[in-house]
C-alpha cells in the first residue's frame, strides 16, 4: 500500500508533466481540438490523482490496528476511493476561484497567479484527506436539499390548489351576488318574482351584497313612501327577504316596519313587532328618534284595541324619546296624527 502512495504521487508529477506540455504546444490564438474537453478532463484526473493521495495519506493516519493482511488492503482502497471522491466534491462545493482551472493552462510568461497549481493541488489534497467525512456530510446536505426542493415542491401544488379554490369560490360568490341582484332588480321595477327564489338568493348571498341589496331597496322606499306607496311596496318582499336570514341588522328591521306602517293598506301590527325587533337590536346606539317616533304612530293607530293606561304611557315614553332629537321634535309638532291623539288623551282625563 506504501507503494501506492509512490505510484500516486509520481502519477501527479506525470499529469502536470503533460499537462504542461499541452499548454505549452497550445496558445489562445491556436487552439488544439476539443481544447475546453480535455482542460476538463486533465484537471479531473489531477484531483481524482491528487485526492487519492489524500485518502492514502488519511489511511495511514488512521490505519487499524487489525494484522489481517485483507483488512488492511480493504481499508487502504476505501481510504483512496474516499479521498478520490472527496476532492472531487470539495472543487466542486467549496467557493473558489472559478479561473483556478484555467491557471493550469496558462503561459509561464503571462501567468499573473503562478500559485493557482498549488491552490489546486492543496484543496484536492485536502479533500482527499477528509474524504470519507466530507461524503458523509456531502450525502447529508444532498438529502436536506432534496427535502426541503420536495417540500417547496409540495407548498407550491398547495398553494396553487387553494388559489384555484379561492377563484373557485369567489366565481361562485360572483354568480349567488349577480342572481341575487337580478332578482331584486326585478322586484323593484314591478316584474313578478319568485318569492321563495328571492329568500334563497338572499339568504345565500354574502354580508356585502346583503348591503348592496338593502341599499338598493332602501332608496326606492325613501324615494316613493308619500307620493308613489304602489312603489314603494315593490320595497317590501326585499325587506322580509333580509330580515329572515342570519345576522339581522337592526335597519333591516326599521324599514321594513316603516313600509309595513306607510303603505297602500297599512298592517300596523306587524310594523310594530318589528320596531320592537329594531330598538332591541339596536340597543344603546341610539342616533336618532325614529324608530320611537315610528313606533308610538303605530301604538297611537292600534290604541283602540289597546284602551288602558299602560298603551298610553308606552306611547308617551315613546314620543318623549324622540323628542329629544330637534328634528323629531319639530315633527311631532306638526303631526296630525300625534296631536289630535294627545287632545284625545287630555280632554279623557
Amino acid at each position: 500500500m506504501r507503494l501506492f502512495g509512490i505510484l500516486a504521487a509520481v502519477g501527479i508529477l506525470g499529469l502536470f508533466g503533460a499537462g504542461l506540455l499541452l499548454s505549452l504546444g497550445t496558445t489562445p490564438d491556436k487552439p488544439i481540438g476539443y481544447w475546453d474537453i480535455g482542460v476538463d478532463i486533465i484537471a479531473f484526473f489531477v484531483l481524482v490523482a491528487v485526492g487519492a493521495f489524500g485518502g492514502y495519506l488519511s489511511g495511514l493516519q488512521h490505519e487499524p490496528t487489525s494484522n489481517s493482511p485483507d483488512d488492511s488492503r480493504k481499508f487502504f482502497r476505501r481510504a483512496i476511493l474516499h479521498g478520490a471522491a472527496g476532492a472531487i466534491i470539495i472543487f466542486t462545493l467549496a467557493p473558489i476561484d472559478p479561473d483556478i482551472i484555467k491557471g493550469l493552462f496558462s503561459f509561464v510568461a503571462n501567468h499573473e497567479h503562478p500559485q493557482v497549481f498549488i491552490k489546486l493541488i492543496a484543496l484536492a489534497l485536502i479533500g482527499g484527506y477528509a474524504g470519507s467525512a466530507l461524503l458523509e456530510s456531502s450525502a447529508v446536505q444532498f438529502s436536506q436539499r432534496i427535502n426541503e426542493l420536495t417540500q417547496g415542491q409540495q407548498d407550491i401544488k398547495e398553494e396553487q390548489k387553494s388559489i384555484k379554490d379561492d377563484q373557485k369560490s369567489i366565481k361562485e360568490e360572483q354568480k349567488k351576488a349577480a342572481d341575487a341582484l337580478n332578482l331584486v332588480e326585478q322586484a323593484l321595477h314591478g316584474l313578478d318574482v319568485d318569492i321563495e327564489a328571492l329568500n334563497n338568493a338572499v339568504a345565500d348571498s354574502s354580508p356585502l351584497t346583503r348591503s348592496e341589496i338593502y341599499s338598493r331597496a332602501e332608496e326606492n322606499r325613501r324615494e316613493n313612501w308619500e307620493n308613489n306607496k304602489e312603489h314603494m311596496e315593490r320595497s317590501l318582499a326585499i325587506f322580509a327577504a333580509l330580515t329572515a336570514t342570519k345576522d339581522v341588522q337592526h335597519w333591516w328591521c326599521g324599514s321594513l316596519a316603516y313600509c309595513l306602517k306607510d303603505k297602500r293598506s297599512p298592517d300596523y301590527e306587524t310594523a310594530l313587532q318589528f320596531l320592537d325587533k329594531a330598538i332591541a337590536a339596536r340597543e344603546n346606539n341610539v342616533r336618532s328618534g325614529a324608530y320611537e317616533f315610528n313606533r308610538a304612530i303605530c301604538k297611537i293607530h292600534l290604541a283602540p284595541k289597546h284602551p288602558d293606561k299602560m298603551w298610553d304611557s308606552d306611547i308617551r315614553k315613546d314620543l318623549e324619546g324622540a323628542m329629544r332629537y330637534p328634528k323629531f321634535a319639530d315633527i311631532i309638532k306638526r303631526n296630525p296624527t300625534v296631536q289630535d291623539w294627545l287632545r284625545q288623551t287630555e280632554s279623557n282625563r
